[in-house]
């Protein structure tokens, strides 16, 4: 199918929606009238809700346990920003478990904290003394946005699948370790 969208002919704003009118030519012949329209705040909007469902507890699916603290998350948010958090949660081990425990061995509480904040809100701030501990964290997790490279220095996760479940304890959420 080849299409060519022509100049925009029309556009307009109200309130926080904008639209934009476009002409959409189909295999050279067959002309189609395209609306676009953009929600302006929908980032600021999503990240504002997450934040909201998880201070309420709304749809939360996974808690990380660290230093004998639980952490309540989504299991949406942590697999869309960390390599780690996703190649646990999509393997078969835990795929099909309603709500997982992940017990973090090698990290402090505060560490994971502030990441697990950056994650769901895209930024954080951080002493600078703090900083170096935070990214070597990061790594350790794969953090998108603060860690360039995966969670194992450039290797596929899943070609480290044993090292990744050797840092972890999984445990279903009726308390029965799963590993």
């Amino acid at each position: 199918m080849d299409f060519q969208a022509s100049q925009e002919e029309e556009s307009f704003q109200e309130g926080s929606t904008s639209a934009s009118t476009y002409e959409v030519t189909f295999n050279g012949n067959e002309q189609l009238s395209v609306v676009h329209l953009q929600w302006s705040f929908f980032h600021p909007n999503m990240v504002n809700l997450m934040m909201d469902f998880r201070n309420a507890g709304t749809f939360i699916d996974l808690t990380i346990s660290v230093e004998n603290e639980m952490i309540p998350c989504h299991k949406l948010v942590l697999a869309s920003c960390s390599t780690y958090f996703e190649e646990i949660l999509t393997s078969k081990l835990i795929a099909n478990n309603p709500h997982p425990v992940v017990v973090l061995k090698d990290l402090r509480l505060w560490e994971v904290l502030i990441l697990v904040d950056f994650m769901y809100r895209g930024e954080m701030k951080v002493r600078e003394e703090d900083l170096n501990a935070i990214l070597e964290a990061s790594k350790k997790l794969g953090i998108k946005g603060l860690w360039a490279q995966n969670a194992f220095g450039g290797q596929s996760v899943s070609d480290r699948s044993e090292e990744v479940f050797d840092k972890v304890t999984l445990v279903y959420s009726d308390g029965m370790n799963l590993l």
